[in-house]
């Protein structure tokens, strides 16, 4: 999980495909992660 990830809940590596449906949280893993 990223520091700068605005939902600490979730996790890139237990939700990959929720964060890439994310507009917000997928943008902020792509730019950050």
């Amino acid at each position: 999980n990223s520091p700068k990830n605005p939902n600490p809940r979730i996790s890139t590596s237990a939700a990959p495909k929720r964060l890439a449906a994310s507009p917000t949280t997928g943008d902020s893993e792509i730019n950050h992660g």
